[in-house]
């Protein structure tokens, strides 16, 4: 009973605290995230909206955006057309989602035979740490093959451990798996391995193996009918996506890291230090402690365990191979870490009995992870993350909303096209980008533009300036964006 008290209080506290960062961090992470979901979703609700080169090729599988397509229409009955409270809408909407994965992860805990404090440290990392809180607010394409993927893990698992699993079920097990590649291609890196490796660990039969493949190639198959209703080939996405990353090397346009990148990502340029550390010491203690034979793990599911690490440690053996590193790219199988913390601590707790039996040390986990999770967005994150493409143009949106204007909106120096749809209507194709050079064409700026957006002060580039004066269109914007309206 308490600890369903508990886990029923981690996890609104993970909903609450996931409410308030959409409301503040209006921003993703990576603009593609934006303009790959958000824009082709608004796009089909309005009719406009800005379609990068991949939605010309047909690289982007319509999976990701069409979660967001019932959320934009249902805003739009509440007169929401774009702007801040859209992004907004969205980003709430995925934090509702993470209550149904956060009871399975939950079940997964239980099912992999922890112990009761282990579980209660798993759920409040999955809950409330920085990394999972930041990451699942403001991603969307990860966040969704995150929670296809961790969300039918607990029932494929049981289903695996079953000595007679029926044909429906092998089937379902299989198919459900894949449905994290809708969302991901690069998921394949991690669902071709877990398939595999569940034939050796849990020891199945061929015709059961049979039945899990049958299942995985008809998630493919569906994933292809996809392709050929939105982009007339079978299964086009998935080639023109292998096309141009695999052999055109694309991605290498966008910056290369070596192939040890993402170790500097987790460690060095961590998002979240303390989860980093915490993995770290963890994972020495219980090292050393094993190696002192002073700790056993027998009662836990190792079968489970060893295919989750292995199908996610070949999982980053792939991405480290591949030039172009983002830290995203590996969200959808962080909750392995987790696991890995948890493992360590339930060793640990096995040589200190009280880590087991104290009533303090859940309280103690809760506060610790709170506290480091408050202190490490108050330092690192302000409401405006890197390529501010929504906290750029919403004020505009806003503004021009509450004023019933229209017009051009000019960037200088800025790839904010790309946040078409968030103007709404009356801005349809009307973002415009001025190159920043050290002689601005004013000519140009006063024929084609009534809003103007810069990164910097550039009043003093006009000499008979249509722009008399930064325009404070929202208080707690201005600082980070200089507004100007030209002058009626």
């Amino acid at each position: 009973m308490l600890n369903r008290k508990s886990l029923s209080l981690i996890l609104l506290a993970g909903f609450i605290l996931r409410v308030i960062y959409a409301y503040y961090a209006i921003d993703v992470i990576h603009p593609d995230e934006h303009f790959q979901i958000l824009e082709p979703a608004y796009s089909v609700v309005h009719g406009f909206g800005y379609l990068a080169w991949e939605w010309d090729v047909g690289l982007r599988s319509w999976f990701g955006p069409s979660l967001f397509i019932p959320v934009i229409k249902l805003a739009s009955y509440f007169d929401i057309n774009g702007g801040l409270d859209l992004v907004r809408w969205c980003k709430i909407f995925m934090a509702l989602l993470f209550i149904p994965v956060g009871l399975q992860f939950n079940a997964l805990l239980r099912q992999l035979k922890f112990s009761p404090h282990s579980i209660h440290l798993g759920n409040v990392l999955f809950a409330l740490s920085a990394t999972s809180l930041v990451w699942t607010t403001v991603t969307f394409s990860e966040t969704e093959s995150l929670f296809a993927l961790w969300f039918v893990l607990p029932w494929i698992l049981k289903v695996f451990h079953k000595n007679e699993a029926t044909f429906k079920e092998m089937f379902l097990s299989g198919l459900f798996i894949v449905v994290p590649f809708w969302f991901r291609l690069q998921m394949l890196a991690w669902i071709g391995p877990f398939v595999i490796l569940s034939f050796f660990f849990f020891h199945l039969s061929l015709k059961r193996f049979f039945h899990l493949a049958l299942g995985s190639l008809s998630a493919v198959f569906i994933q292809g009918l996809l392709d050929y209703f939105t982009w007339g080939t079978f299964l086009h996405s998935t080639m023109t996506n292998i096309k141009f990353n695999l052999f055109k090397d694309v991605a290498s346009t966008f910056g290369v890291d070596p192939w040890y990148g993402y170790g500097l990502k987790v460690f060095k340029d961590s998002l979240d230090p303390f989860f980093s550390y915490l993995l770290l010491f963890s994972v020495l203690i219980f090292i050393v402690l094993k190696m002192l034979k002073k700790t056993r793990t027998d009662h836990l599911d190792h079968p489970s365990l060893r295919v989750l690490w292995l199908s996610s440690l070949i999982f980053a053996l792939v991405h480290s191979a591949i030039p172009h590193k983002e830290g995203r790219f590996l969200m959808s199988v962080f909750p392995i870490l987790i696991l890995t913390i948890v493992y360590c601590f339930e060793g640990i707790s096995r040589s200190f009995k009280e880590l087991q039996t104290s009533k303090i040390i859940p309280v103690g986990f809760s506060l610790l992870i709170l506290c480091s999770t408050y202190l490490l967005i108050n330092r690192k994150f302000d409401p405006y993350l890197p390529d501010s493409y929504a906290s750029a143009i919403g004020p505009v949106y806003q503004h021009a909303k509450r004023n019933s204007l229209e017009g051009n909106v000019c960037t200088i120096g800025e790839h904010w096209s790309r946040g078409r749809g968030l103007l709404g209507y009356g801005f349809q194709g009307a973002l415009v980008e001025i190159q920043d050079e050290p002689v601005l064409n004013l000519s140009n700026i006063h024929n084609n533009c009534d809003y103007l957006i810069s990164k910097r002060n550039i009043l003093g580039d006009f000499s008979q300036s249509p722009f008399p004066r930064p325009e404070s269109i929202e208080d707690k914007f201005v600082g980070r964006y200089v507004y100007y309206l030209k002058k009626e």
